[in-house]
């Protein structure tokens, strides 16, 4: 099997991203930036700039469908520069790329497969294959585009080229689209729960209060009213080295650790179902020194805070120092607690500083 490198003209073309320029005539036109790349090998099309374009440009420097658009000044302190992504465009609308990037053509479709070729590069980069062929100037990190064109593709025939790419290809559209469903489904709960919270499951006459309009035969309480804010008597650490109880199954209780890390688990999107730490203690060890089934948890130190994540528990638990609790009293049910705070970003209330802190 032979390998073809990317400075080879017959099997590929180089053009150039575009400068932004004033000489005329012009016409406005998409334009893709390094900003544009996914990081999977694909293009994101949902901030896509519009410049104004010499006419000139337009024949010769219009990307096309199968086209690889290679990153050659970007990057960051822990990004390298070099990403790749497969233009495929998702409308009729035409597009360039930025002078940032240079899109690489194939010449010989009989040869090479472009979703290939792109995924391929992609996995390059993801290997490290471009931090040593980069150079920094003022916080920008340029790729060293001679020794880049110097990598070799391996030629694997055009069927298995196709194959794969069709594989990978089909597998992360499927994913993006899985996405864009939850999204969507997130977007329609917060409305849904925004109509509950504002007219009640019946519609009922609402009246205003210091958080906003709402039912009128509701009640305003503050959090500490109902719910109390805890961290648990029993650290992490302790209940890492603790030993599993010995206690009857009915004395028993299963105790989860949280820390901010386990939220992100498949599966965790709402209840913590699963956790890095789990032990069985006795009962009455747990409820004095645990937080109890229904605690409502989220970051409490650090850049986790953004991500504005919280989770409900079904089981006892005890938190590392990165998290935090609140604890509905017997007035007020969980769940309803739980969508409650979906209502409001961490970051409102948190403290300034060097380090982002939510305290009681």
């Amino acid at each position: 099997m032979k390998s073809v490198p990317l400075n080879d003209t017959s099997n590929f073309e180089l053009i150039s991203g575009l400068w932004k320029e004033a000489r005329g005539p012009l016409k406005s036109t998409r334009v893709l930036r390094s900003t544009n790349f996914a990081g999977d090998g694909m293009l994101d099309f949902d901030d896509v700039v519009e410049l104004e374009v010499e006419n000139r440009h337009f024949a010769s420097r219009q990307l096309q469908p199968g086209d690889i658009i290679i990153e050659c000044s970007g990057g960051g302190p822990k990004q390298p520069v070099g990403r790749a992504a497969l233009f495929v465009p998702f409308d009729d609308h035409m597009y360039f790329s930025s002078n940032f990037t240079t899109t690489i053509r194939i010449q010989d479709q009989p040869l090479f497969n472009p979703g290939y070729i792109a995924l391929y590069l992609h996995a390059l980069y993801l290997d490290g294959a471009t931090e040593t062929l980069q150079r920094a100037t003022t916080g920008i990190r340029n790729l060293d585009w001679r020794e880049y064109l110097r990598i070799e593709v391996p030629a694997h025939p055009l069927q298995e080229q196709q194959s794969l790419a069709r594989l990978i290809i089909g597998v992360r559209t499927a994913y993006r689209n899985e996405q864009h469903l939850s999204q969507t489904f997130m977007a329609l709960k917060r409305s849904a729960l925004s109509s509950i919270f504002t007219h009640g499951l019946r519609g009922e006459a609402q009246k205003d209060t210091e958080i906003g309009p709402m039912p009128i035969d509701w009640t305003v309480e503050r959090l500490d009213a109902c719910a109390r804010v805890v961290s648990t008597r029993m650290s992490y650490t302790e209940l890492e080295v603790a030993e599993n109880t010995t206690e009857t199954p009915e004395n028993a209780v299963r105790v989860i650790g949280i820390k901010v890390s386990d939220m992100n688990h498949a599966g965790n999107e709402t209840v913590l179902v699963r956790t890095a730490l789990e032990k069985a203690l006795d009962a009455t060890q747990a409820t004095h020194q645990c937080a109890p089934p229904g605690t409502i948890v989220f970051p409490k130190r650090g850049a986790a805070i953004a991500t504005n994540k919280k989770r409900l528990t079904d089981t006892w638990s005890v938190f590392d120092p990165n998290v935090i609790g609140v604890v509905p009293g017997g007035s007020i049910n969980p769940r309803f607690l739980f969508q409650w705070f979906q209502f409001f970003d961490l970051k409102g209330i948190t403290e300034s500083g060097p380090t982002p802190q939510l305290n009681k």
